[in-house]
């Protein structure tokens, strides 16, 4: 849904909760997921919906996966465990311009915190060159742009950052709805219309 609101020049109205989840944009979005389901390209089948992740990445390792979802901190360890070359590739779009839902590298010192001064140094020091170059070289995006990353598969990883997005509107109920319905009604229980029913509800319940 970030692609294609994205490309269409929606997305300051999607992020902000104004737009109606009753759009073109969600329902082209929704179709081209049910699609992948439709004609058998998700693994396993019928049991796509309700597969574990434990269970994808043991079909990926076995060759019966051509390629998995992982979060950026796991890629280069899911592909250092295989006995075959891995390679990470963009985040699938559903129109023109790539959005990834993400994070960013976020660093906090708690107000209860027993010694603030100390928590600062620490955190400074967390966050130097050296010590992110670690990180860099274990497969974890640098939260220090002087790092300079040597290794090509978290090079490949970095470069798709450019394309994150932290502000999705996800409301208690949106979250809810979308972690544990949105799925099952788009495959199982009645397709795109009902999904956007789901989600247009879960959207003015707030």
């Amino acid at each position: 849904m970030l692609s294609e609101v994205a490309t269409s020049g929606k997305e300051a109205e999607y992020l902000s909760g104004e737009l109606s989840y009753d759009c073109e944009e969600t329902r082209r979005a929704l179709e081209n997921v049910k699609t992948l389901y439709d004609n058998e390209y998700m693994y396993p089948g019928e049991g796509a919906v309700t597969a574990k992740n434990d269970e994808i990445k043991a079909a990926f390792y076995q060759g019966k996966l051509l390629m998995m979802p992982e979060i950026a901190a796991g890629a280069k360890v899911t592909a250092s465990e295989a006995d075959f070359e891995v390679v990470a590739i963009p985040w699938p779009s559903s129109n023109t311009k790539a959005a990834v839902l993400g994070s960013f590298n976020g660093f906090f010192i708690p107000s209860n915190c027993a010694n603030p001064d100390a928590a600062v140094e620490v955190l400074k020091a967390f966050t130097e060159a050296d010590i992110q170059g670690i990180h860099a070289s274990e497969g974890y995006i640098p939260a220090n742009v002087n790092v300079e990353v040597e290794d090509e598969f978290v090079k490949s990883v970095v470069e798709q950052s450019a394309a994150l997005n932290t502000n999705e509107p996800f409301t208690i109920a949106i979250n809810d709805y979308r972690v544990n319905q949105l799925m099952a009604d788009l495959i199982l229980n009645g397709g795109v219309e009902v999904a956007v029913e789901g989600l247009e509800a879960a959207r003015l319940a707030e």
